[in-house]
């Protein structure tokens, strides 16, 4: 298997082989399945693997909270390895779908981990993401360059390891992808003749190896198909247009056998006829409907941060008010005590005394310090401080909140931080100081409580809604389910959908019959 193949080559190269492990997942992933894992290594190896596979059939989502979760076992027992792979793996996702920010963040994360693998190996792992950075955005002479350097460290790493059967095998396999690799970057890059060259040292390296078992990838058959078009031999590039989809359906590598299909159109090997068009089509709207449930992801955790750190000062502010109550409590207590003991005598002397100090402060005419005042202490400033936000900038914002408050915008369906952003012209944090400070509620009360208000609005305006279904009215609020609609609105209301329509529709008879009187 996979996972377990490449820790039995760790050991054998007192090395763990992160180059040719990744290089693996990402090219040659048969996907097995791991046994069932005993260890926090095990356990981080097993979620790996699932993520790559949900990854592969583009479910970001799933396939990040894997990783995640992989991320976790290997934190506990300090695996800096495994740290590694999975942080270069999230990183990766999250390039592919966009999210640079997030893509550099993992990147660096993975970086920190260099000390704990070979020299060599880091380097190769560079060159790989760089290149598939490149290739992501079509610099196809780019990524030839990285995967080059490759070849040269490939060759220098494998010449300082002892000679065995094992590492000769892996060696052949190493170099046969990094040179159909360059193969297929070449053909993209209209560079039939060097294309060429390196696929047939693909070729020369595989000649002893069992390629349908031991090199199942789909860039061999690809590269075949794509020689094959380009010297004009249309049916052998079909046979192999066919095997190169076979292997990406059977890995379930969506992203890759979309590829495939592509480049059977720009060949013209098949045609863009309605079917192959809708069938783009929903691919491409799977992968927008999945970013948007990563991005979704994303501002649930900022927001669960923002809230967090709102309720960490909330804490510390209770904290604070306490021990000053505790304190002055101390202090009274003490000073009761004090004055009990003192004879009348003392009690006088501390009196003039006392009068003797106001006496001398007055002739000295002490001033406050200019422009002190005890609400320059006021929480609410402190917060507006720490936010960096204006006084003007909140007023201009919190006059367009009320204005949105008006409209229906908040009535669509998966309605996000980044919509209220957009409409209100600004970024989601002021968006979340504004909330917590002038409706003291996090974004997602917030919108369902304004979708609450306005169905009620319609419920007690318009007695035709108190008729329709509850279903229909979770749709109109664009809920997602009933029972998250019934929730809501009880949780707003103190009723449930059905109890508050008939209490409606009773007043409204009630009101009816003593009109009729």
């Amino acid at each position: 298997m996979v996972l377990f193949s490449a820790l039995t080559f760790a050991q054998a190269t007192d090395s763990f082989n992160i180059s040719g492990y990744i290089r693996k997942i990402y090219y040659l992933d048969t996907n097995s399945h791991s046994l069932k894992p005993r260890t926090n290594q095990e356990r981080a190896w097993a979620y790996m693997q699932v993520a790559d596979s949900l990854y592969k059939q583009i479910r970001y989502t799933e396939a990040i909270k894997l990783y995640e979760q992989a991320d976790y076992y290997a934190l506990k027992n300090q695996h800096n390895k495994e740290r590694f792979v999975i942080n270069y793996f999230l990183s990766d996702i999250y390039r592919s779908i966009g999210f640079s920010n997030k893509a550099n963040e993992y990147w660096e994360v993975a970086c920190s981990f260099f000390n704990s693998l070979d020299r060599i190996d880091s380097a190769i792992m560079t060159n790989l993401y760089k290149a598939r950075r490149m290739e992501h955005n079509n610099q196809f002479y780019l990524a030839i360059l990285y995967h080059q350097e490759n070849i040269s460290l490939l060759e220098k790493k494998y010449l300082n390891l002892p000679e065995s059967k094992s590492l000769i095998f892996q060696q052949k396999i190493d170099l046969a992808l990094e040179h159909n690799i360059i193969a297929y970057d070449y053909l993209k890059n209209n560079n039939l003749h060097e294309a060429k060259k390196n696929f047939e040292k693909t070729e020369f390296y595989l000649k002893d190896i069992n390629i349908a078992t031991q090199y199942q990838t789909p860039y061999y058959d690809l590269c075949k198909a794509i020689i094959a078009i380009k010297e004009n031999k249309r049916e052998e590039a079909r046979k192999w247009f066919d095997s190169a989809e076979k292997i990406a359906e059977k890995k379930a590598y969506q992203v890759f056998a979309k590829r495939i299909s592509e480049e059977k159109i720009l060949s013209k090997i098949d045609q863009l006829d309605n079917h192959s068009s809708k069938s783009f089509k929903e691919f491409f709207k799977k992968i927008l409907t999945e970013i948007q449930k990563v991005n979704e992801l994303e501002i649930e955790r900022e927001e669960k941060k923002v809230t967090d750190q709102s309720n960490q000062i909330e804490h510390w502010k209770s904290f604070f008010i306490l021990l000053t109550a505790t304190l002055t409590l101390y202090i009274i207590i003490k000073d009761k005590k004090t004055h009990k003991k003192r004879s009348p005598n003392q009690s006088e002397n501390a009196r003039i005394t006392f009068t003797k100090e106001i006496k001398h402060a007055s002739e000295n005419d002490i001033q406050p310090p200019e422009n002190f005042s005890f609400i320059n202490l006021n929480y609410e400033n402190i917060t507006r401080t720490s936010t960096l936000i204006s006084e003007a900038k909140e007023s201009e914002l919190l006059e367009k909140l009320n204005q949105f408050e008006t409209g229906t915008d908040f009535m669509a369906k998966n309605f996000t931080l980044s919509n209220l952003a957009s409409i209100l012209d600004t970024n989601t944090k002021y968006v979340h100081y504004l909330l917590k400070a002038h409706r003291n509620k996090n974004f997602n009360d917030y919108i369902n409580g304004l979708k609450i208000k306005y169905i009620v609005h319609c419920l007690c305006k318009e007695p035709k809604f108190q008729n329709y279904k509850i279903s229909y009215l979770a749709d109109i609020g664009g809920f997602s389910s009933q029972s998250r609609f019934a929730y809501i609105f009880k949780k707003e209301v103190g009723l449930s959908p059905s109890d508050f329509i008939r209490t409606l529709k009773r007043k409204n008879k009630t009101s009816q019959n003593t009109d009729i009187q």
